[in-house]
């Protein structure tokens, strides 16, 4: 996905400028269209494999209490369960269903994650819309081509860094450490954008660097903080703040560049710094609640096994 919207942001304006502008609509049309048929044929090969996991499933249980007329009882992972309680036993909550009733159940973790996804993606996406006019008014002047290139280095260094920082997060862990390093990446990279002439080049690479580090913490998150029953909701309801970020702040931003004159981004880039600062107060925030629960998990542990090698003897 970031390979394409790299590619997209590069290639437009080669399109523009050596064909036409309506050759680049047709470009971008066709690709539309492939995915659109790639989708179909997607959703195709799931529904084939769903019904074939069904089917596999329906033969086993069949099977499972075919095995079992004779006796009254059966065991059934280490556990007795009587006969007609078989088949049903082993149904579990569907992770991925969206429910209503799951909103006031969520936790205060889950809720400061999403309110560090709000902030740092408000700042984030709503800069990069705005970047390449800025890059041009400060930077290259009369030269979208190198503008196009800084705006696209985040997803370019996104490639890469995403999958690095994944596979560390899966062997050694400590997500919500990860959350405010990643606001701060974010935060120095808009500060040097506003406040001095570094090129673009690397505060930009500085962004990827930030976005990648908290997609990878972020998405991974969400099923440790609530429960296998909240899992759909959890992450419909973080999509959801996304979205309405990536809705609000730049309306947000648009009424800030209507009162400055053109050109003028600085009231913009202190409202970038500002977001992403808020958003490293929620990542402290969250990693302070996750080191206090942690701890106490620990402490009741322990008091658990005293208790119980006090009863054994």
């Amino acid at each position: 996905m970031k390979i394409a919207s790299a590619g997209s942001l590069n290639l437009s304006l080669f399109f523009i400028r050596d064909y036409s502008l309506s050759f680049a609509v047709h470009v971008g049309t066709a690709c539309c269209a492939l995915s659109f048929v790639m989708a179909l044929i997607s959703a195709r090969i799931k529904r084939n494999v769903l019904k074939r996991d069904r089917s596999k499933i329906y033969v086993e249980e069949i099977e499972a209490s075919s095995n079992t007329l004779n006796e009254p009882q059966c065991q059934r992972k280490g556990k007795v369960v009587p006969l007609n309680d078989t088949i049903s036993s082993e149904k579990t909550p569907v992770d991925d269903q969206v429910n209503v009733k799951d909103l006031c159940t969520l936790n205060q973790t889950y809720w400061i994650l999403f309110s560090i996804s709000v902030t740092l993606y408000g700042s984030i996406f709503p800069f990069l819309n705005i970047s390449q006019e800025l890059f041009q008014s400060k930077w290259f002047p009369n030269n979208p081509e190198y503008a196009a290139l800084a705006m696209s280095i985040p997803d370019i260094v996104a490639v890469f860094a995403v999958p690095l920082f994944g596979l560390l997060l899966d062997n050694y862990g400590h997500q919500s450490e990860m959350m405010p390093a990643a606001a701060a990446f974010v935060a120095v990279s808009h500060i040097l954008t506003g406040f001095t002439d570094t090129s673009p080049f690397i505060t930009m690479t500085i962004i990827g660097f930030g976005y990648s580090l908290f997609a990878s913490s972020l998405w991974s998150s969400v099923p440790l903080l609530v429960g296998t029953h909240q899992i759909g909701t959890a992450y419909g309801i973080l999509f959801c703040g996304l979205n309405l970020s990536l809705s609000l702040f730049p309306i947000a931003i648009s009424l800030i560049q209507g009162k400055v004159s053109q050109g003028d981004y600085f009231l913009i880039q202190i409202f970038f710094i500002v977001l992403s600062g808020i958003s490293f107060l929620f990542g402290v925030g969250l990693c302070t609640t996750m080191t206090y629960k942690n701890q106490l998990n620990n402490s009741l542990s322990k008091q658990q096994s005293n208790f119980d090698f006090t009863v054994e003897n």
